[in-house]
């Protein structure tokens, strides 16, 4: 299923592609794309990272961690962070529980989903999936 801002963000991806030539976005050759640094979370205890990659080289990153604060602090805090850093939430995608990142550079599409859930011990895991891509 495709979201409008996704249809809208890889069609403007695909134009500047076209625009400013394969060799400016991929710099001459195609590689695997490199995902962009992630902000870690204050006091995140646990982290675990995993790391894949999916046809057409698209690497995934999948982080969990668990910290003792609220899940509506945990999404505030990559809120912040994360447009600081560039990115653009999709806000069709934000909810309690879940928020979705996109961050656009040069022909890179990165994404981040962010998803909270309050454990049963009181405790707040948090999964975050990171993958990137070239837009053609």
């Amino acid at each position: 299923m495709f979201t409008k801002a996704g249809i809208i963000t890889f069609t403007i991806c695909l134009c500047l592609s076209v625009f400013v030539g394969l060799e400016g976005c991929y710099g001459g050759s195609r590689s695997t794309p490199v995902l962009p640094k992630i902000s870690q979370y204050p006091g995140a205890e646990n982290i675990q990272v995993d790391y894949s990659k999916v046809a057409g080289s698209k690497p995934i990153e999948y982080t969990s961690f668990r910290t003792s604060d609220a899940p509506g602090t945990v999404l505030t805090f990559y809120q912040n962070a994360l447009q600081q850093e560039g990115w653009q939430p999709v806000t069709e995608e934000i909810s309690e529980k879940h928020a979705r990142f996109r961050l656009i550079q040069g022909c890179q599409l990165s994404t981040l989903n962010v998803s909270v859930a309050k454990s049963e011990s009181g405790h707040t895991d948090v999964q975050l999936d990171l993958d990137s891509m070239y837009c053609d």
